[in-house]
């Protein structure tokens, strides 16, 4: 009887040594506020801004078959994105240097985790870098800056791109 009071007050004690500490974990790191300036910063950023790592595509993929069908031109300034659609324009940020270029987005990719954005070498070049990883900004551009002078994808023809009727389902051809 008195072991089984004595094993009540003792788990009775150490759940109330739990609750202080948990308590004193709240007090040292409370969750934190932003000020006025930090709270116009993160509201005036623009939607659809990525910040991740940026690689570049290698060398013996030119002239494969992007997503949109066109092959690739390692001299082009082309990017492949998983979240941007297909034909649309966004301007990319080296946030090392603050260099910047407008790509082309054409492909899907990439798909290692941690990237948000391949870029061909041209474009890469642009940045600042050659090869490997960078730490870079994706701004999407709006779609009356996609239908500039010599523009590549025309604002309607986002969303437009039919697949190749090459695909065989359950071996019907054309299907």
């Amino acid at each position: 009887m008195a072991r089984a009071r004595l094993v009540r007050s003792g788990a009775i004690v150490a759940l109330g040594l739990l609750g202080s500490f948990g308590a004193l974990a709240l007090e040292r790191h409370p969750p934190p506020l932003l000020d006025e300036t930090a709270r116009k910063a993160h509201s005036s950023r623009p939607p659809g801004l990525q910040r991740g790592k940026a690689s570049v595509y290698a060398r013996r993929l030119a002239q494969h078959r992007m997503a949109d069908g066109t092959p690739l031109d390692l001299e082009s300034d082309t990017a492949a994105s998983l979240q941007l659609p297909l034909g649309s324009r966004a301007r990319v940020t080296n946030l090392h240097n603050g260099r910047s270029v407008e790509v082309v987005i054409r492909d899907r990719g990439p798909f290692v985790k941690g990237r948000i954005i391949d870029l061909t070498p041209k474009a890469a070049r642009a940045l600042g870098f050659r090869t490997g990883v960078r730490r870079v900004e994706v701004v999407p551009l709006p779609a009356h800056a996609a239908a500039g002078a010599g523009s590549v994808a025309s604002a309607g023809a986002v969303g437009t791109y039919r697949a190749p009727r090459r695909c065989r389902v359950f071996g019907v051809e054309g299907a």
